[in-house]
């Protein structure tokens, strides 16, 4: 039987059936990106790396001076404030994590009442300087208000977060493709668990899947 795994995630739709993906379920459930495979070079010219003072994420480049990511990625729970930019940066243009050419943050935009927990979890980041466009860098395209996702679509998921239990992020950029979506009835029938009208539910039929280190990725 496929094993369910939930996923917190923005409800930006993009193009190519493209989310921002952030977690729900704790680690021990196994949301770790095992096997899949490396990313070329290229492939994904808007995933970019989001470099932090503490932990790191992913985002998606949606103009030259903007990106997408999850709120929690920028939001310190502990003094419950978003973080300061000079604690952060974006690396673009590569699928190693570091050789990434590093970009300041000017401005941190959150959702005014997202508060730590799963609900409301997004966040832009305003560049400094825009990024200069070649085959490696792009913008995401956004899909529009109409577009529909089906139930039992195949998705795609990426990210640097740790590719098996216990391990150091990957340096180089992970691939899945074993998960589809769920849609929220489905989602609570097979699954008997919550979600938000502003989350997404993915199956997976197989041992990859996401873990710490892989937040504010895209869903392909």
């Amino acid at each position: 039987r496929i094993i369910i795994s939930m996923h917190r995630f923005l409800v930006l739709m993009l193009c190519v059936k493209l989310a921002l993906l952030a977690q729900l379920n704790p680690a021990e459930e196994g949301e770790r990106i095992y096997g899949g495979r490396f990313a070329k070079e290229g492939e994904f010219p808007w995933m970019v790396y989001v470099d932090m003072r503490e932990g790191d994420c992913g985002g998606a480049l949606i103009s030259e001076k903007y990106v997408l990511t999850a709120g929690h990625c920028i939001y310190d729970t502990d003094t419950e404030k978003v973080i300061s930019v000079k604690d952060i940066r974006v690396r673009v243009g590569n699928i190693n994590a570091l050789k990434g050419n590093p970009l300041p943050v000017e401005k941190i935009l959150h959702y005014p009442n997202y508060n730590g927990n799963s609900v409301n979890d997004i966040a832009i980041l305003k560049l400094k300087v825009p990024a200069s466009l070649n085959k490696n860098i792009q913008p995401i395209c956004l899909a529009d208000n109409n577009y529909i996702l089906e139930d039992e679509t195949p998705v795609t998921q990426m990210g640097w977060g740790e590719f098996e239990n216990g391990s150091d992020c990957s340096e180089n950029l992970r691939v899945t493709s074993s998960g589809y979506y769920l849609k929220n009835v489905t989602c609570r029938l097979d699954t008997r668990k919550w979600t938000d009208i502003g989350m997404l539910c993915v199956a997976r039929a197989g041992g990859d899947r996401t873990c710490c280190g892989d937040s504010g990725g895209p869903l392909l």
